[in-house]
């Protein structure tokens, strides 16, 4: 579920519907991710109370995380695409405006406002997801990195927490190569920047499912139906 699906929910804003703890639980995860992408911007120090071998073992972890290609992909193509929004941004108005010259003249077998439905809804996919894919590989990498320390038999009871980052990067990804097909319907000059974009999500998509061969099969609570 995305922020805006959540949102115009109406389960989802009532504290007593499971659906709304769903909400409010993926919004506690991402946010902590932002914490902590924010700490280590600004040098914040979160490891208060951890003795000097623990914070040692996180800091490797944080390093190895950080330089695993699957990471270093995931940052490019989200550097790059809102790199593509803030250079396009008269694109778009030049479009829109393409489509209002389009409605207003009402030529038979033209249906410029559906398109145009089209590409506003798979840019707001993308606007959704382009930071989204990076921080939930990067939370699913570290997972793999640092596993729970606990027994081999006692781990089989506790869902992987890496395989369903995982898995919600791979949503993302797949949602976002739709969302690059349609915007280059409605945008061909725009061609060979959107070309760029489907062949890193591919070859993130193929690494990733690679990376975490478990991750399409992880079901999510709530949201995945166990058949």
């Amino acid at each position: 579920m995305t922020e805006a699906e959540g949102m115009n929910n109406p389960e989802s804003r009532d504290p007593d519907n499971e659906a709304f703890w769903k909400y409010m639980h993926d919004i506690f995860s991402v946010t902590m991710e932002m914490v902590q992408d924010y700490a280590e911007e600004h040098d914040i120090d979160l490891t208060v109370g951890l003795t000097p071998e623990e914070i040692k073992k996180e800091e490797d972890i944080d390093k190895d995380t950080e330089q695993h290609p699957l990471v270093t992909a995931g940052t490019a193509y989200m550097n790059q695409v809102r790199g593509w929004f803030k250079t396009n941004e008269s694109v778009f108005e030049k479009t829109a405006e393409q489509f209002i010259s389009r409605l207003q003249m009402e030529l038979p077998a033209d249906n410029p406002e559906c398109e145009w439905l089209n590409l506003h809804n798979a840019i707001e996919v993308l606007r959704w997801y382009f930071m989204f894919i990076a921080v939930k590989i990067r939370r699913a990498v570290h997972g793999l990195l640092d596993p729970l320390d606990l027994p081999e038999e006692d781990l089989k009871d506790i869902p992987s927490d890496a395989d369903g980052s995982a898995k919600i990067a791979l949503i993302g990804i797949d949602r976002s190569i739709s969302a690059w097909a349609v915007i280059l319907k409605s945008m061909p000059e725009q061609e060979k920047e959107i070309l760029d974009f489907l062949v890193q999500l591919e070859r993130l998509r193929r690494q990733t499912e690679k990376t975490f061969p478990q991750a399409r099969s992880f079901i999510r609570p709530g949201f995945d139906e166990i058949k």
